[in-house]
């Protein structure tokens, strides 16, 4: 049992490293205005991209396993400090891009229906 946990986890790992992902930033009005929308908090690009890419492998895992897919919309939570980003996973060739859609600091955010979520608790 031990060894197939072994193998199972080494398989994940290789194919995590042949998946390429890259980070767009959604620049419309919309996120504009949300990443400065809280008066004592502003949620700059260096913060967003910190938390996508703090992400990325499980993101990568959650495509592997069918927990998102292709055009799903997931939020990624940031539990120590609230910080939600709500990121759009599209295939672009054979890469894949997240592209942030909105940005909020909020405790208790609730997306839209369908929004799968991805839990970060460590601070970078």
């Amino acid at each position: 049992m031990k060894l197939k946990q072994i193998i199972l986890e080494n398989t994940i790992a290789n194919l995590l490293k042949q998946i390429q992902i890259k980070v767009k930033i959604d620049k419309t009005k919309h996120a504009n205005d949300r990443q400065s929308r809280h008066d004592d908090f502003y949620i700059n690009d260096k913060d967003i991209i910190e938390i996508v890419n703090s992400s990325l492998e499980k993101i990568a895992e959650s495509l592997l396993f069918n927990k998102i897919d292709m055009g799903d919309y997931v939020l990624l939570k940031r539990n120590y400090d609230n910080l939600n980003i709500v990121t759009n996973i599209q295939r672009a060739g054979d890469k894949i891009d997240v592209i942030v859609i909105t940005v909020m600091k909020k405790q208790n955010f609730i997306p839209k229906t369908g929004t799968k979520t991805i839990n970060i608790w460590k601070y970078y």
